[in-house]
């Protein structure tokens, strides 16, 4: 195993080769752009954004190499997958509201900071600042408890006191209704 696999590791640079528990791999960097390599764009961008998001690897390490690898199969997927990704989102689930936002026609900010007369009211997961509309993506795990519960209500209050709207989105609406959360933003 190991021959073939010094014999094939030629084909990869020494950095994109490792051993693990006595077996070959590729290094965490190279797994992620051959991910994004070979799955849709959308899908390969949610990869990546768990990769930087994770600190597994380094969004400007992605970049890198994605143009080391220009003539590869699907370094264009790849690339379209960066280009899809955000660094600031914070959770799968806001990246899948973000696809469904920009499916939408927006083409909103992620963790929009909100502020009224230069004083700080709120962060959210989306915002599309100019129609005052805010888009928050409330999984179970972090809403659920008292603690998250009540601090969603008392910035989706300040908010909307602000004058703006907010959409607040389940991981049940955003993954099993997409087209109703399209309709709805």
């Amino acid at each position: 195993v190991r021959a073939a696999w010094e014999a094939s590791a030629n084909v990869l640079s020494r950095a994109d080769a490792a051993w693990s528990r006595g077996l070959p791999v590729t290094s965490a960097l190279r797994t992620v752009v051959d991910l994004a390599r070979t799955t849709a764009p959308e899908i390969g961008s949610r990869i990546i954004g768990d990769a930087v998001r994770t600190q597994l690897v380094g969004f400007e390490h992605i970049e890198e190499a994605i143009a080391t690898l220009r003539r590869k199969h699907g370094i264009g997927q790849a690339r379209e997958a960066l280009r899809r990704c955000d660094p600031r989102l914070e959770s799968v689930l806001e990246h899948e509201l973000l696809e469904l936002a920009r499916r939408a026609g927006l083409n909103p900010q992620p963790q929009f900071t909100v502020t009224e007369n230069g004083r700080f009211v709120a962060r959210v997961d989306l915002a599309a600042p100019g129609l005052k509309l805010a888009l928050e993506a409330d999984g179970y795990a972090t809403h659920a408890r008292r603690p998250g519960f009540e601090r969603d209500r008392e910035r989706r209050s300040r908010r909307q006191a602000g004058g703006g709207t907010v959409l607040a989105l389940t991981a049940a609406q955003i993954r099993d209704r997409p087209e109703w959360v399209v309709e709805v933003i």
